[in-house]
């Protein structure tokens, strides 16, 4: 009945079951058990076919092709509405912007655009009903693709649920495009339901915000065509939030019958698009928008730099490490630390703190030459990417007020001690390779060591959270990619993670605005765009926040460990700690939850409690797995209840 997977462009025609078969826009289309087949006429060209929901039924798009010249979906088709056709040229422009993933939010003024992004084969869906999760989710998938995806919700409440998520991405620099649907103009502070000021809600946290009137005839198709490249090409050029709020009038829903009276003055006209032959003709976004390239260093800048290094001298030059996405930067940083045979401070979100190479001085807060060089204010240091999570080295710094020259792909200040003298906009590796062009800059120079570093007693590991999380990181396969929690789980890794060669390739964290909400949506974000298995260290907190993310869980090669010590442990650590008598109640919050197993087994997850070396082993067992079918693990909750 269908095509099977691997076959080839020459297949013959395969064979048909009793079915209604109707032209559809230049294919052959067959509707079965609410299921859609098509094929072109003629030339077979195969794709890989997607699962997805429509309107509330499973559908499963088959292998289909693009047809060719004027045989396509967009002319002489009757359209339900105004409101479907723009939704759908929204849609399908979002496509060729390489906007491959939209998240949608199910609500009924967003109808014209959830069923346009359900039924295009060129967008992969991801559902969930709570909006606040959904953000995050879309924040870790737009992470682990490294492009823009966007969020469709419904008006009302629903689009400030976003906002965390928005305020996250907008500090860590992650490219969003949030669509909204709205009510009409005339809805809107008169007390109509659900029915709030939408336009430029997100505020200082979009780099842009378009509103985009009701969909009208008298509106060229190229105004919304323009303004969604507009709106995503300010979102990849900045690596941040944009938001898109589409005003819709009903009717919301396309009708059954076409011909119904009801609906014949809704019906956009058969001339409508004839101003987009050469865009319907083409697979291009209307507008493209090429930006100059962010590139090395230019020769002045790279003199100033190396006169600081002389002055500093040999021996008072520390090279910092921050939170670097990408392995060719850190490689590149590598490089220029072994060719200037100068100390190279890792930071955890580095992708440098697991590796081991002989030939170049790697320090973090357990070697005193860091400090002792950070609290010299004749040294030199150069830190690349954003900022870094030990207090240690910042209170160092802030002592000893050395130079600092700050080396990032953006002019934002990154520097909350205000000690920065030289912020320079460059490529991380092309910098590096601007101060030591005589260097080897490239991605292999990360390697492993291959004899394992000895973590602590496996004994302990079931007494202590930073002992489990120290063993964690130095038995995960290299493969896998550790999400780090915020509040302890990061701080016990970047004070406690030894190199060693078990480690991931790649350690994530929501770093932005550093909030413990979303940690688990984002996490199964990055699963999902990745295809790696995900380890998350997340504390009980973090979880009661997220817990309805669970629910997205099914289907995620994720293993979530999680450290429940019974609220806010963390304020411990602050001077408030020793108000003993507002502390327990108003700071730690004891939430009085000692199992996570009941919401585990609710939302189908494995569930184990690390009370014994034998459930240690379990956990060890996934860890250790690098390669598998993307799949087959599925989400599993470990739970460690450790003594305060």
């Amino acid at each position: 009945e269908r095509m099977a997977p691997g076959m080839g462009p020459s297949l013959p025609l395969v064979g048909l079951m009793a079915a209604l078969v109707t032209p559809d826009q230049g294919f052959i289309s067959r509707r079965y058990r609410s299921s859609i087949v098509r094929w072109k006429v003629g030339k077979f060209s195969v794709e890989t076919g997607l699962k997805k929901k429509i309107r509330g039924r499973s559908v499963e798009k088959y292998p289909c092709v693009r047809c060719m010249g004027e045989d396509n979906k967009w002319n002489g088709r009757k359209w339900a509405s105004m409101n479907s056709l723009w939704s759908e040229l929204f849609v399908e422009e979002l496509s060729r912007l390489g906007v491959k993933h939209i998240c949608i939010g199910p609500g009924s003024r967003s109808t014209p655009l959830t069923i346009a992004a359900a039924e295009n084969i060129n967008v992969t869906t991801s559902v969930h009903y709570d909006e606040r999760s959904l953000g995050f989710y879309a924040l870790g998938l737009a992470k682990g693709y490294n492009s823009p995806v966007a969020i469709v919700t419904t008006s009302g409440t629903a689009v400030p649920n976003l906002l965390p998520a928005v305020v996250e991405a907008y500090q860590d620099y992650v490219p969003l495009v949030v669509v909204s649907a709205d009510r009409p103009a005339e809805l809107l502070d008169c007390g109509a339901n659900q029915a709030i000021y939408q336009t430029g809600m997100f505020s200082d946290f979009t780099v842009l915000s378009k509103d985009i009137p009701c969909p009208t005839s008298e509106i060229p198709p190229e105004f919304l065509l323009s303004t969604v490249d507009y709106v995503v090409s300010k979102a990849k050029s900045s690596r941040r939030p944009t938001h898109i709020n589409f005003h819709f009038r009903e009717p919301l829903s396309p009708p059954i019958d076409l011909s119904s009276t009801t609906f014949q003055h809704h019906l956009p006209s058969d001339t409508y698009l004839n101003s987009l032959q050469s865009w319907i003709n083409s697979e291009k976004p209307l507008t493209s928008y090429v930006g100059a390239p962010i590139g090395g260093l230019s020769p002045n800048i790279v003199e100033q730099i190396l006169e600081r290094k002389t002055r500093a001298g040999n021996g008072r030059i520390l090279l910092i490490a921050g939170n670097i996405d990408t392995q060719t930067d850190a490689s590149s940083i590598l490089s220029l630390a072994r060719h200037w045979n100068v100390p190279l401070y890792t930071d955890i979100c580095s992708q440098l703190r697991f590796i081991e190479d002989k030939s170049v001085n790697l320090v973090s807060d357990s070697d005193p030459e860091s400090i002792q060089l950070a609290k010299d204010p004749n040294t030199l240091v150069i830190q690349f990417g954003d900022r870094f999570v030990s207090k240690s080295l910042a209170t160092a710094l802030s002592v000893g007020r050395p130079s600092i020259v700050q080396i990032n792909p953006t002019l934002d200040r990154q520097d909350p001690m205000h000690l920065v003298e030289l912020r320079v906009q460059a490529d991380i590796a092309q910098a590096c390779m601007s101060l030591a062009p005589s260097a080897s800059l490239n991605s292999d120079v990360i390697h492993c060591v291959d004899e394992e570093v000895k973590s602590k007693d496996e004994l302990a590991c079931l007494e202590s959270e930073a002992s489990l999380v120290q063993w964690v990181c130095s038995k995960t396969s290299k493969e896998s990619i550790i999400y780090l929690g915020n509040s302890m789980p990061i701080r016990y890794a970047d004070r406690l993670a030894t190199r060693c060669s078990r480690s991931p390739a790649l350690v994530a964290a929501s770093r932005g605005a550093s909030g413990i909400d979303g940690l688990l949506s984002a996490a199964l974000g990055i699963q999902k765009s990745t295809g790696k298995h995900v380890i998350l260290l997340i504390g009980d907190l973090s979880l009661l926040h997220d817990i309805g993310a669970l629910k997205l869980a099914k289907g995620h090669d994720i293993s979530i460990i999680l450290l429940n010590n019974d609220g806010g442990i963390i304020f411990q650590k602050l001077p408030v700690f020793q108000q003993k008598h507002v502390f327990k109640e108003f700071f730690q919050a004891p939430h009085g939850f000692s199992s996570f197993k009941n919401a585990a087994e609710q939302f189908g997850l494995q569930y184990q409690k690390l009370d014994s070396l034998h459930k240690l082993e379990k956990l060890q067992a996934r860890l250790n797995l690098g390669s598998f079918t993307s799949g087959s693990l599925g989400p599993a909750l470990f739970e460690l209840h450790a003594p305060q």
